[in-house]
């Protein structure tokens, strides 16, 4: 009997001592994140999540790995967990307001970003990120607002002064989508297509 509980006891130490931890495969699921292998990383995380449910940092890295795999429900899922735990970070916010968008669900969009803005209201991404939702709504004067408190934030932000020339194109006001272009070619004079959308607006200024 004794002998027995002797193996029994060096049995139970041998796996203690080699049993991963949430944390080992955490840190393991970063590792493969970083080499692109998101499918063991999303092994790890899950099983760091396995061992320890209230791991947010694993549930906003799996959701990370998920949309990078084009997942991206599942991503919104993970993402929404997180927030859960903690619901005041907008960088969380953010990331599932891009996936809503890329889903094509821009009212969530926009709600994520009206909290990501609330608490963090110098973030020129996010208010242009919820200006590329409006505008995929087709309502361009809110998009073409927050585009401008974009560049208030970030003057040579090219891509809201390529979107907010877009939005006035798209409003017909094609004198301010030009200016937007122009100044877009004095910031990046490679910018791509900023010329053709010039010749095109003054096109269809002169009809």
């Amino acid at each position: 009997m004794k002998r027995y509980l002797i193996v029994a006891l060096a049995i139970f130490i041998y796996s203690t001592a080699f049993a991963q931890t949430a944390q080992d495969y955490f840190n393991s699921g970063n590792e493969y994140f970083k080499k692109g292998d998101y499918d063991r990383a999303i092994a790890d995380y899950t099983a760091s999540l396995r061992i320890k449910p209230d791991y947010a940092e694993a549930l906003s890295n799996r959701g990370d790995a998920y949309f990078r795999m084009g997942d991206l429900d599942r991503a919104i899922a993970d993402y929404t967990a997180y927030l859960r735990f903690n619901p005041d970070y907008a960088d969380a916010l953010n990331r599932r307001g891009g996936t809503s968008y890329q889903l094509g669900r821009y009212d969530g969009a926009i709600a994520d970003y009206d909290r990501a803005i609330h608490l963090n209201p110098n973030d020129a991404g996010a208010y242009y990120n919820r200006g590329n939702a409006y505008a995929k709504k087709g309502d361009f004067d809110r998009a073409i607002a927050d585009y401008t408190t974009s560049l208030r934030i970030r003057p040579d932000y090219a891509e809201a002064l390529s979107n907010r020339g877009t939005a006035y194109s798209n409003k017909g006001d094609y004198d301010r989508a030009i200016t937007d272009w122009e100044v877009l070619l004095r910031i990046n004079p490679n910018y791509p297509n900023a010329r053709q959308f010039i010749e095109a607006a003054r096109q269809q200024r002169g009809r």
